[in-house]
């Protein structure tokens, strides 16, 4: 169960970073995608089979952000949510 907790919340900071940088210009990196019924799964996006990665600047300010207080922490629920509707 421990291990579940865990990965779900690396799965949130995930979310939260790419909504960030989002809303910051840059372009996202992940999606939620459906598994099946009520299971759903973080995923980089791909581009012509290169999966896509953030830009270094977007994560520096990110990570700025996170310690500065200037970013939510603890993941976003309502990025999650969206994606899902």
């Amino acid at each position: 169960m421990k291990q579940a907790r865990t990965s779900a919340g690396y799965e949130k900071m995930v979310l939260r970073m790419n909504e960030w940088l989002v809303e910051h210009d840059y372009d996202a990196f992940c999606d939620v995608v459906e598994v099946s019924e009520k299971r759903y799964r973080v995923e980089l996006m791909v581009d012509d089979g290169v999966p896509r990665v953030p830009e270094l600047t977007g994560v520096i300010e990110f990570l700025i952000g996170m310690t500065t207080g200037d970013v939510e922490k603890g993941g976003s629920r309502e990025a999650r949510s969206a994606r899902r509707s």
